[in-house]
């Protein structure tokens, strides 16, 4: 299978992540080891604190059933001396067998497949690997550390019960998994995360307005006190951008904060990277002798935000002069790289997926070369494992985007009639988030109705395209089919290719149904409809738009 083709897909070896579960099982227990070997010496001469010392490291031995029952018996009631020479025993063994699945992994090619066996190796060896979540310079120490006591607190969460959640809920992003989005999270939390991630947005937009008012605007350095820096920044809103609950709660701090990150922009379309600090020289006489440069991941950072943000204009001026600033950045390899941030991306794996990732996201066929090429790099920097990695991010993350983009989670932009189909129902979806923002009865009855013409506007894209071409207008060529029967049209597509069963439903197919007769009972009855039940369907429209457009 070519796996730089839209064919990739989720799917992973059960082989694989055998594999990698012993090879982690191995390495946690040889580090088990260790701390029994330094439990035995410290406590030699006092056996009761050894064994209430060790009891939680026997456990987690027990748990990987890699030693064998007679050895841990052994080593329970072993003297320090006993305990020492069982260790040395064993732990040659268990490093050859360590090294013999490891040769046995790396044998296997890099592949889609190989990093998503990877994935769902990781959640079933830690199904919640809360180590400490940073965003990107957003960063609320005190509420994670109240998600992780909640977490240690119910074992009987559904990510313990059922790793598949776990691998699903994954699928997401590290930052909803763990502001409790998905499964088994109260929803007091997810509040406190959003007031705290409102006062930081106000924070940063005051702070940008001062600079920009500041005699410091005319120079190629940004002050220090202006914090965070525009790329920590960009960094955070190519992950905010992507949550669509997040995209209609900041809907009014995100129109202003956009403007101040395109006052970096250089006539191409691309942002420089102000250093952070003062300096004394004219910003002209810089430019002349010193002009500033613009930077690679800064650029695709913004540039995937304005995408997933969808809205027209700033794509427009902003996002397609940019790819095509970024597509002559390929180099001759396939990849991208960074040179300002070398040290942190070494071998350029999140500086190829997001240049990627923007190039694909634009929708225009003239860089489909260069998202063949830059896939196949992607492919080439994959690790043994079937991760990848990079110090700006965990490699869980990473490794979730980088799947995603080359399965083409992503929604396209587009071009043509489709593009325009495509383009009215997006913006009928954010003409429905910026009502439901500002509130009220009025406004959250309107916003159904336009998120119902989104979602209709979609339909017809998708019957449009290609690969289902079947006709939106009713037999007068006048009046389109609706949103129901688009539905039913497409579910008759899917069915005839043998994609979903006969007795199969539309995923969401039930909640939209319920939309939509919301809809008719709010035109025709005037009847009442929560704010919370419209913020849910948006994301269910977005959700179920991105499922079905992605393959056609």
């Amino acid at each position: 299978m070519n796996e730089t083709t839209s064919d990739a897909k989720y799917s992973y070896d059960e082989s694989v992540v055998q594999q990698l579960s012993y090879i982690w099982g191995v390495q946690r227990v040889l580090d088990d080891f260790e701390l029994l070997r330094f439990c035995a010496k410290e406590f030699q001469e006092n056996r009761d604190s050894y064994i209430k010392t060790t009891s939680s490291t026997f456990q987690s031995l027990e748990r990987f059933e890699i030693v064998d029952a007679a050895t841990l018996f052994e080593l329970r009631r072993a003297n320090a001396n006993e305990i020492e020479a069982l260790l040395d025993s064993y732990k040659g063994f268990l490093v050859k067998e360590h090294d013999k699945a490891f040769d046995a992994l790396r044998s296997k090619e890099p592949s889609v497949k190989k990093a998503c066996s990877w994935l769902e190796a990781e959640c079933r060896f830690d199904p919640l690997p809360w180590e400490g979540v940073i965003w990107g310079g957003f960063e609320n120490k005190e509420a994670v550390s109240r998600l992780r006591t909640y977490r240690d607190e119910k074992s009987e969460l559904p990510y313990r019960k059922h790793p598949k959640i776990a691998y699903e809920a994954r699928s997401i992003s590290h930052y909803e998994l763990a502001i409790g989005l998905c499964h088994g999270i109260p929803d007091r939390y997810v509040m406190e995360m959003e007031r705290w991630l409102q006062d930081k947005l106000v924070s940063i937009i005051s702070d940008w307005e001062s600079y920009h008012a500041s005699e410091y605007a005319n120079f190629s350095s940004m002050p220090e006190y202006v914090s965070p820096q525009p790329f920590d920044v960009c960094f955070s809103l190519c992950l905010l951008c992507e949550i669509p609950r997040f995209r209609t709660r900041f809907r009014p701090e995100l129109d202003k904060l956009f403007p101040l990150l395109f006052r970096f922009m250089l006539p191409n379309g691309t942002l420089w990277f102000p250093e952070p600090r003062p300096t004394t020289a004219n910003k002209e006489n810089i430019r002349k002798d010193h002009a500033p440069s613009p930077n690679l991941l800064t650029t695709c950072l913004l540039t995937n935000a304005l995408f997933a943000l969808e809205k027209e204009d700033w794509i427009e001026q902003y996002a397609l002069p940019a790819c095509e600033w970024i597509a002559g950045r390929q180099t001759t390899e396939g990849g991208w790289q960074d040179e300002t941030f070398i040290s942190m991306d070494e071998e350029g794996v999140l500086a190829t997926y997001l240049s990627s990732e923007a190039l694909q996201r634009s929708g225009e066929y003239r860089f489909s070369h260069n998202i063949r090429k830059g896939k196949k790099k992607l492919l080439e920097l994959q690790t043994d494992s079937g991760a990848w990695e990079s110090k700006f991010v965990d490699v869980s993350l990473i490794s979730r985007k980088i799947i995603d983009h080359f399965v083409e989670a992503a929604p396209k932009w587009g071009t043509g009639t489709i593009r325009k189909l495509d383009r009215s129902g997006r913006e009928f979806v954010q003409i429905a988030q910026q009502l439901l923002a500002q509130g009220g009865e009025a406004n959250i009855k309107m916003a159904i109705v336009a998120l119902c013409h989104g979602l209709e506007f979609q339909l017809y894209a998708l019957l449009s395209t290609p690969s289902i071409e079947t006709n939106i207008f009713r037999k007068d060529g006048q009046q389109t089919i609706g949103a129901r029967e688009a539905m039913s049209k497409l579910r008759e597509h899917l069915v005839a290719n043998g994609e979903i069963r006969d007795v199969s439903t539309l995923r969401f197919q039930s909640q939209i149904s319920l939309m939509i007769s919301t809809r008719d009972a709010v035109v025709h009855k005037n009847a009442s409809v929560s704010k919370s039940d419209v913020l849910q369907w948006i994301s269910e429209v977005e959700a179920f738009t991105r499922h079905y457009g992605r393959r056609s």
